[in-house]
């Protein structure tokens, strides 16, 4: 995940963990950590519409998942926070991506 705005509050608990967005970094501090590893040459591609794929995905999950077992209390309404990963992405405040390098010898 690449941050490139403050995480909504609705996102900074379980879902955010689970999408990996609580945790995220932003594209700059991902290529400090890269190379501060000994990577050159890092390339940084956008693949932000897999990360609303991941949702939409997870969504059905936890719907199909309903049907089965009695889910966790913070699990019970996944509605409203998916809808706001949605919007956040779609907004462009955090994104998916992919970073390619080559480590230095």
């Amino acid at each position: 995940m690449v941050l490139n705005d403050a995480v909504p509050e609705p996102l900074q608990g379980l879902f955010g963990r689970v999408l990996c967005i609580a945790g995220a970094r932003s594209c700059d501090r991902y290529m400090e950590l890269l190379a501060s590893a000994g990577f050159e040459n890092v390339r940084h591609y956008d693949v932000s519409h897999t990360l609303l794929e991941m949702i939409t995905t997870i969504e059905k999950r936890l719907r199909g998942a309903e049907s089965l077992f009695e889910l966790p209390e913070e699990l019970e309404d996944p509605g409203p926070v998916l809808k706001t990963a949605k919007e956040f992405v779609e907004s462009g405040g955090v994104g998916y991506g992919l970073f390619v390098g080559r480590k230095a010898r």
